[in-house]
């Protein structure tokens, strides 16, 4: 596989750009949807993409994108191009090698829906761009939206968890309620939990707690440390040199009416 010329493929970028068919009688285009499985077969070209997860709301697609020589054609470039409302951004091109041209590339979801691919075929000689041999043209996020053309999926595979445990008490005596929601973030190593912390009228707050270990209910309990009448937050985060649970504390700060680490700043004075 070998890099194209620049000047072979650059003029024709406005029509890879806009996926239709350019009028150009003496080198027709033809586009390429994921239903048209004969005509990719007649053209000899495989389209297979990997989802790649380290984003749930941004995956990423790595495309393989294998084209054939088809009998009765010389040689072929390819060519990805990528715009915005400007024109053209970004392109990469390839020229075949052997009889095939095998392209490798990965496009972030946000930018599927200004890729597309082209591929030029020759008769005779190379240096003729348009040639009557024709091109033909696909929407990578078509096929990116079509589950027929993933060969697999990489990082984080599963969805975002739900809600492991909920636990409510009255954040004083004959007071508000305060809910304490704990869900599981996926991590590739320990533990990770998001702790949604809302105060009955008063503040809806997020603590990112990292753990050695699974965090249960049992390991999460409401006491009053500092005898002011509002409820902190204890959260056991392993064993201390004596083996026993040292904790991760929330306190509840009621001058500013919402909770902090322990850690973050002096307690207010009463």
């Amino acid at each position: 596989m070998k890099w194209a010329s620049i000047k072979t493929l650059s003029f024709t970028a406005g029509c890879v750009l806009s996926l239709a068919p350019c009028a150009l009688a003496a080198n027709p285009t033809w586009t390429l949807h994921p239903d048209d499985r004969e005509q990719l077969r007649k053209w000899g070209v495989q389209i297979l993409y990997q989802q790649v997860i380290n984003d749930f709301e941004n995956p990423e697609y790595a495309f393989t994108i294998t084209a054939n020589v088809p009998a009765g054609v010389d040689a072929l470039d390819a060519m990805l191009s990528i715009n915005n409302e400007k024109g053209l951004v970004a392109r990469q091109m390839w020229s075949d090698s052997e009889g095939k041209c095998v392209a490798f590339f990965s496009i972030g979801k946000q930018t599927l829906k200004n890729a597309g691919f082209m591929v030029q075929l020759y008769r005779g000689r190379r240096t003729v761009a348009f040639s009557e041999s024709g091109r033909y043209v696909f929407s990578l996020a078509e096929f990116a939206s079509d589950e027929r053309y993933c060969s697999g999926r990489t990082g984080f595979t599963a969805p975002p968890q739900t809600t492991e445990f909920r636990m409510v008490a009255p954040i004083q005596r004959d007071g508000r309620q305060v809910t304490l929601e704990v869900t599981p973030k996926d991590v590739l190593s320990n533990h990770e939990y998001d702790f949604h912390v809302v105060v009955e009228g008063s503040s809806d707050e997020h603590f990112q707690v990292r753990s050695g270990q699974p965090i249960t209910k049992g390991d999460v309990r409401f006491a009053d440390l500092h005898g002011d009448g509002f409820l902190d937050i204890l959260i056991a985060a392993g064993p201390d040199h004596r083996g026993q649970d040292w904790y991760k504390t929330l306190i509840y700060d009621k001058q500013k009416s919402r909770y902090r680490w322990l850690t973050d700043e002096p307690i207010s004075p009463n």
